[in-house]
């Protein structure tokens, strides 16, 4: 996947560096899908060489070196850049987001101040938000546990949820774990989180659900780089969509359960608003909607009164806030 997504974000630089050393005509393979010369050439260029190519294209590659390295310096010239990367418009320039946790021996601001350190987040207490582009992959507060790197609509479902120290809480997906992490600092490390898929235990006071879903809030940021808007079939939404009011009224029928959160990164109101409203108007007797996060200027979709539930729920997007499209 990252392969793909290098190849999408420097496509145009590629397609370049390809005219100016006729690479295409160099190899028969080639000719035939010029698909397999960007990624062979995204990785020579950009990545971290050949290694692991099939022998045959490391060969053509290497036997055009020469044409290659000069059509890479022209294009540079034709940028007016040092370093192809520049040349890129970046398809995100959302700034880099730090979860810091709560037992953090030293102040993140001090030891990032190297990073150039903005700000502390205005919504959310513990998240730091750094520059664009800023990597922060080699940092000693990255790699011991003391920052986590990630996205403030990811960090949104557990700010709502909020539960207080000491509480047991149950991240219902919890794959990759980021938000569990996030669920961790909240509770100061006191209390029980259970991250899973299922479980029976009914002592639960406290659910995160974010269940698997289109991912379109995602994929919606490389639209502009694949000739592919439309990748969610609404035969796929309607399964997934079913999937996840099953998930989400499962998560409402544990007997001491206060609250739960519903959280996806799909932008269509099928997985969003509608599974809410649907599953909502099967557990009213027991359950209401609270509006969260009042002052989020960004609410959910109405859809023209057909969603009015969507008033209570909040929306996040690129254009509007730098983040991932998110519900």
């Amino acid at each position: 996947m990252s392969v793909v997504c290098e190849c999408l974000k420097y496509a145009d630089i590629l397609n370049e560096i390809i005219d100016c050393c006729n690479l295409i005509s160099s190899d028969k393979r080639f000719k035939r899908n010029k698909d397999l010369a960007l990624v062979v050439l995204c990785r020579y260029v950009f990545g971290k060489g050949l290694n692991g190519c099939y022998s045959t294209y490391k060969k053509v590659i290497e036997s055009q070196k020469s044409a290659i390295h000069s059509a890479v310096e022209r294009v540079k010239l034709r940028h007016k850049v040092t370093d192809l990367r520049h040349a890129v418009k970046e398809a995100d320039d959302s700034p880099a987001l730090l979860d810091i946790s709560e037992d953090t021996p030293t102040p993140p601001s001090r030891n990032l101040s190297t990073e150039k350190f903005v700000y502390i987040d205005p919504d959310i207490d513990n998240l730091l938000v750094l520059p664009t582009n800023t990597d922060l992959h080699s940092s000693p507060l990255l790699k011991d546990g003391s920052v986590v790197l990630q996205d403030k609509a990811s960090c949104l479902p557990a700010h709502v949820l909020n539960p207080s120290p000491g509480s047991h809480v149950i991240d219902a997906c919890a794959a990759p774990g980021n938000k569990t992490s996030h669920l961790a600092a909240l509770l100061n490390n006191t209390g029980t989180i259970t991250a899973f898929e299922l479980n029976t235990k009914s002592n639960v006071e406290y659910i995160l659900v974010d269940p698997s879903c289109s991912g379109s809030g995602i994929t919606s940021r490389l639209n502009s780089l694949t000739d592919d808007q439309h990748s969610s079939s609404e035969l796929r939404l309607k399964k997934l969509s079913s999937f996840q009011s099953v998930i989400l009224k499962k998560a409402l029928s544990f007997p001491k359960v206060k609250r739960v959160v519903y959280s996806t990164c799909s932008i269509n109101c099928q997985e969003n608003e509608q599974v809410v409203q649907d599953v909502l108007s099967q557990v009213k007797k027991d359950f209401t909607i609270e509006k969260i996060l009042p002052s989020w200027s960004h609410r959910g979709d109405t859809l023209d009164g057909q969603f009015p539930l969507g008033e209570h729920c909040i929306r996040a997007s690129p254009k509007l806030h730098r983040l991932l499209d998110s519900f």
